[in-house]
């Protein structure tokens, strides 16, 4: 799993997420101590298959994830061929609530 981008020759498949917003919790008082942050792990593989396995062993992982009490799977684009590297891409869309 990368950060932003991915190493030049790394073996597929793999995990690159980033962060897409930060949106404050505000109310009439001002800010409430609580952000919303909306990330995105997209889940490459040479196949269909590997970019789908890997997909959904992303999303076992942040459900499952003891430490993540308030997140959301949001909905997103569908999966993807990207044809100038011949990969498969599958997004995954999260949002978590944290202080």
């Amino acid at each position: 799993m990368y950060a932003n981008a991915v190493p030049e020759k790394t073996p597929m498949p793999y995990v690159v997420y980033r962060k897409l917003s930060t949106e404050p919790l505000m109310t009439l008082s001002g800010y409430a101590g609580m952000t919303k942050s909306v990330f995105v792990f997209d889940s490459w593989g040479e196949t269909y298959a590997d970019a789908m396995s890997t997909a959904d062993a992303v999303r076992t992982a942040i459900e499952a994830a003891a430490g993540i009490t308030i997140k959301f799977r949001e909905p997103g684009d569908p999966d993807d061929y990207e044809p100038a590297i011949d990969s498969f891409v599958e997004p995954s869309l999260y949002s978590f609530w944290h202080p």
